[in-house]
C-alpha cells in the first residue's frame, strides 16, 4: 500500500478598475471534503471551478456544497506546478480563478473549489480567515474583480512499505518505495485513480533511492493492466498487472519491479526473487491511497465564542462544532500540542553591526511533566531562530531545555549568535507544559563598522 497526503490553501484578492490590487484574505487552509477525496477516484476535474459564499458555518468533511452560495467561476487565468525539490517531498499546483466585476459582490465568508460552479460539487471548503486565523468577512464592491488562488500540495510517501504474501506455496517478503520522487512528470500534483500510462517492468537488481529507480531491467514489461472499480469512501485504488509467458522473464528471477500507479511510480523488491520464466504466467496486485493531511500550523485558537455556565467556562470549536471546557492545568487543545510563538521587535543600533553574544529567555523553570523520560512533556524544549533581512529568510532553529520536572535551576540560553545590523528573533515552544515567560535578555556589543 502506497499513499499520498493532500492539503490545500486559499488566497483572495480584489482588483479595482484602475489596477489597484488589495489582498482580501492572505493564505489560509482549506478542508478537503470526503466527496472530494472520492472524486479523485473517478477523475481529474476536482479543482476546475471555484465558488464563494456568505455563510460562516464551520467546514465539515461531510459537506458537499457551500452553505450560502453567492457566485461561481470556471474562468482560470493561470496555472503553475512544480516540486518541492527536497524533503519533505511534495508536488504542488496553483490555479487562479477570476470573478468578473459585480459577480461576487457582497459579504463573503466561505470559499471552495470543485468540478462545477454551483451545487453539490465541492472538492474542498473553507471559512475565510483573517491574519490571526479567525473567521472573517471580506467585502467585495460592485467594481471589484475578485481572484481566488488555490494552492494544492500532494505530499509523497518517503517511507518504505513492507509486508509478505504467498505465491505457489512460498512466502515472499516485499519492500515498496517511491521512485523518481519529486519529478512532476511522474508525480503530478493533480492526479486520479486511473492516471498515468499503465506499465510494470521487472528488474534483476534491488531498489534504487527514492529519487531514482532500479538500474538493471530484465525481460519485457507488461502493459496488461486491470483497474478495480473504485469503492466510494475507500480513498484507495487497486491495480492488477498480468505477465504473459513472454513478459517479465529473468534468468536469475525477478528481484524488483517498477510500477506506475495513481499518478505516481513505485519500486518494489522481493525476497526471495520471483521465479518468473517463459513457462510461467504471473500477476501482481498493487494498492495506493490518498488522504487529507491535517494542517495544524498557525491554526490559532479553536474558539470564537464562549459562555460561563454552571461554574465552568465553555468554548465552541469553530472548526468542528465541539464544545470544550477551559482548564488552566491542561496544556493541549483537545489532545493536540499548542504551538506558542513570540517574535521580538527589530534589534539594531543605528544600523551598525551588532555582535549578539547571548540571548536568555527566563521561563518559569521545572515545569516538565512527571512522566516517563521518553514521554512528551518530560523534557520541554524551546527553539530560537532569527532573521537578518526583515523576516524574508530565517536561520535554522536552535533548541534548548527549559526545565524537566522540578529542575528549577535550568536557564534557557543561546550563545555565539553572530552579528547583524537588523535582527528579529522568533521563539517557539511546542511542549505540552505550563509556559510562563518572565523576561528576555540579550547581550550585545556594537561594532565600529
Amino acid at each position: 500500500m502506497f499513499n499520498s497526503k493532500l492539503v490545500g490553501y486559499f488566497k483572495i484578492e480584489a482588483t479595482k478598475p484602475n489596477g489597484e490590487v488589495r489582498v482580501l484574505a492572505d493564505w489560509f487552509p482549506n478542508l478537503i471534503l470526503n466527496q472530494g477525496l472520492d472524486r479523485i477516484g473517478v477523475g481529474v476535474d476536482w479543482m476546475d471551478c471555484c465558488q464563494v459564499g456568505s455563510s460562516n458555518t464551520p467546514a465539515l468533511t461531510t459537506q458537499t456544497q457551500l452553505v450560502s452560495w453567492v457566485a461561481g467561476s470556471s474562468t482560470i487565468v493561470s496555472n503553475d506546478t512544480a516540486s518541492s525539490g527536497a524533503s519533505p517531498w511534495y508536488t504542488w499546483y496553483t490555479r487562479v480563478f477570476s470573478f468578473a466585476a459585480g459577480v461576487a459582490e457582497g459579504n463573503l465568508k466561505e470559499v471552495g473549489v470543485g468540478w462545477a460552479t454551483t451545487g453539490t460539487t465541492l472538492f474542498s471548503r473553507a471559512l475565510i480567515l483573517d491574519a490571526y486565523d479567525f473567521p472573517t468577512t471580506v467585502v467585495v464592491c460592485d467594481d471589484d474583480i475578485v481572484t481566488v488562488t488555490y494552492l494544492f500540495r500532494r505530499y509523497l510517501c518517503e517511507v518504505d512499505t513492507t509486508g509478505t504474501f504467498a505465491m505457489g506455496g512460498v512466502t515472499y517478503s516485499y519492500t515498496g518505495r517511491a521512485a523518481n520522487i519529486g519529478d512532476i512528470d511522474y508525480w503530478p500534483a493533480i492526479f486520479s485513480y486511473d492516471a498515468g500510462t499503465p506499465s510494470c517492468a521487472t528488474y534483476n537488481d534491488g531498489l534504487g533511492v527514492i529519487t531514482a529507480e532500479p538500474a538493471e531491467a530484465s525481460g519485457t514489461p507488461t502493459t496488461s493492466e486491470t483497474v478495480s472499480a473504485y469503492v466510494p469512501g475507500s480513498y484507495t485504488a487497486e491495480w492488477r498487472y498480468d505477465f504473459a509467458l513472454a513478459e517479465g522473464n529473468a534468468t536469475t528471477g525477478v528481484r524488483s519491479v517498477l510500477v506506475v500507479l495513481c499518478g505516481g511510480v513505485y519500486q518494489v523488491e522481493f525476497t526471495p526473487v520471483l521465479p518468473k520464466t517463459a513457462s510461467i504466467t504471473m500477476y501482481l496486485v498493487f494498492q495506493a491511497s490518498w488522504y487529507t493531511l491535517v494542517n495544524t500550523a498557525f491554526r490559532g485558537v479553536y474558539s470564537d465564542n464562549g459562555v460561563f455556565f454552571n461554574g465552568v467556562n465553555l468554548i465552541g470549536d469553530r472548526t468542528n462544532g465541539k464544545i470544550y471546557s477551559l482548564n488552566p492545568d491542561t496544556y493541549t487543545d483537545d489532545g493536540e500540542d499548542i504551538t506558542r510563538i513570540r517574535r521580538t521587535q527589530i534589534v539594531n543600533k543605528e544600523r551598525v553591526n551588532v555582535i549578539h553574544h547571548r540571548v536568555e529567555v527566563e521561563f518559569e523553570p521545572g515545569v516538565g511533566l512527571d512522566v516517563a523520560d521518553t514521554a512528551d512533556g518530560h523534557d520541554p524544549q524551546a527553539s530560537l531562530r532569527w532573521s537578518d533581512d526583515d523576516g524574508n529568510t530565517w536561520s535554522t532553529s536552535v533548541t534548548t531545555d527549559i526545565g524537566e520536572y522540578q529542575k528549577y535551576g535550568v536557564r534557557a540560553l543561546w550563545r555565539r549568535l553572530g552579528k547583524s545590523r537588523n535582527r528579529v528573533y522568533e521563539l517557539t515552544i511546542n511542549s505540552p507544559v505550563k509556559c510562563v515567560i518572565i523576561g528576555a535578555y540579550v547581550d550585545l556589543e556594537a561594532c565600529k563598522f
